[in-house]
């Protein structure tokens, strides 16, 4: 993991984000390291810009390794700190992630809701799981009843 001397937080907890982004595949216990010790730093000098993005990066990692909990908990903050600093339009990402939560439980109707907030040309590139739980929610609700829903 990224271990040095930085006078600059938002500095590091950028580069903890790019370090958390190149390991998610290989080795997503040391991404998720450090993108909680992103997360701790900026919440502890006040960058919500930061929070929010480490936030939603732990939130795709616990969906995709199964960990719900974390995964809505993540989810949520990221959802606050956007909203709260008025950035609603990078509230699709948090939003598919939380669809995506839902696909993988199981609760396909709310994930179909939800998903219709992600569905974005930018939450698509950043955060793969949302293209495919809209894939799939498509598939098991039908294309009709998914855009009843959506």
């Amino acid at each position: 993991m990224f271990v040095g001397p930085c006078a600059n937080p938002t500095v590091l907890a950028s580069a903890l984000l790019a370090y958390g982004h190149t390991h998610r595949s290989a080795d997503p216990t040391d991404a998720a390291s450090a993108f909680r010790r992103g997360l701790a730093i900026a919440q502890a000098n006040g960058d919500r810009q930061m929070e929010s993005v480490h936030a939603m990066n732990l939130a795709s990692l616990s969906v995709v390794h199964a960990a719900p909990v974390d995964a809505l908990e993540f989810s949520g903050l990221a959802i606050r700190t956007y909203f709260d600093s008025g950035s609603l339009a990078y509230v699709s990402g948090p939003l598919g992630i939380l669809a995506a939560l839902f696909d993988r439980l199981g609760d396909y109707e709310p994930a179909a809701v939800i998903s219709a907030f992600a569905d974005t040309p930018v939450s698509h590139a950043t955060y793969p799981e949302i293209v495919t739980a809209i894939a799939h929610l498509r598939e098991v609700l039908g294309d009709e009843t998914y855009e009843s829903f959506a």
